[in-house]
């Protein structure tokens, strides 16, 4: 699980954060060795958004509408050059960047096409937002994965398995089949000595009784009591639940049983 949440966060944040970067880098020469005029607002035109992307015509049903502004301004040599502003505004022009507000330009002398409206939310927000929103992901990714396998080291390699098998009690599609608890097994766990509970339950579509076998009960001080009253636990009824499209994974659910010999033997809790 914590290598498919890194990679997930890392396939979106990594891009992002590059794409950002990259960004920035691309406007600092321009805030840098740029010239500053004043530009005239000489039209916004309006943009949809849909599933599609952004087009431009027709308002699309259902979709939001954008205003980028497009600026006309006037270089030293007298030429006039107009441009597209980099973001738009949701809903309604932004009121500095209305037909006929005059506006901050800084442009590239060598290419005065390439030419931006000076203010923050123009020039720094779009490659801000994109890296910031890479930065958030990948990082989320990083912690998430050694949250993980701190949790992997206190709880064990198999900690999940079991979350998995008991989710299936509450799963709608899981196989409930009723068996018998039959036989109890010793044997050395990687925590030491743990013991099992053998079910045996025959499936719906089938003749002959499987066995199936619980999580492993640690020997601990409940997990001992326990095993001194295999006598209470053999021969009870045990529901199994199954999932029906992997059929090894299962999970014998003790949870009604053990809680019924808690409740009737309690100087041993």
């Amino acid at each position: 699980m914590k290598w498919i949440v890194l990679l997930i966060c890392s396939a979106i944040g990594l891009p992002a954060l590059i794409g950002g970067a990259a960004w920035l880098l691309k406007r600092y020469p321009l805030y840098a060795n740029g010239i500053h005029t004043q530009g005239v607002v000489v039209e916004s035109y309006e943009s949809y958004s849909s599933s599609g992307g952004r087009m431009r015509g027709q308002e699309p049903p259902g979709v939001s509408v954008s205003y980028y502004p497009v600026v006309e301004f006037q270089i030293e040599e007298g030429e006039k050059i107009r441009f597209e502003g980099s973001t738009g505004s949701l809903g309604t022009p932004d009121y500095n960047e209305q037909v006929g507000s005059k506006v901050e330009v800084i442009y590239d002398r060598r290419n005065p096409h390439n030419a931006q409206i000076y203010t923050f939310s123009q020039f720094w927000l779009g490659p801000l937002v994109i890296t910031i929103v890479g930065l958030v992901f990948f990082l989320f990714g990083i912690v998430f994965f050694f949250m993980i396998s701190k949790s992997d080291k206190h709880f064990g390699p198999d900690f999940y398995e079991r979350l998995s098998r008991e989710a299936l009690t509450m799963s709608k599609g899981a196989i409930c089949v009723s068996g018998i608890a039959n036989e109890i097994k010793e044997r050395e766990g990687s925590k030491g000595k743990e013991f099992v509970v053998i079910v045996s339950a025959r499936m719906p579509d089938r003749v002959s009784e499987e066995t199936f076998e619980s999580i492993p009960i640690f020997m601990d001080r409940a997990g001992s009591r326990l095993l001194e009253q295999k006598g209470r636990i053999l021969g009870q009824p045990v529901d199994i639940y199954i999932d029906p499209y992997n059929r090894s994974h299962y999970y014998v659910n003790l949870d009604p049983l053990l809680t019924k010999l808690m409740k009737t033997d309690r100087r041993y809790w």
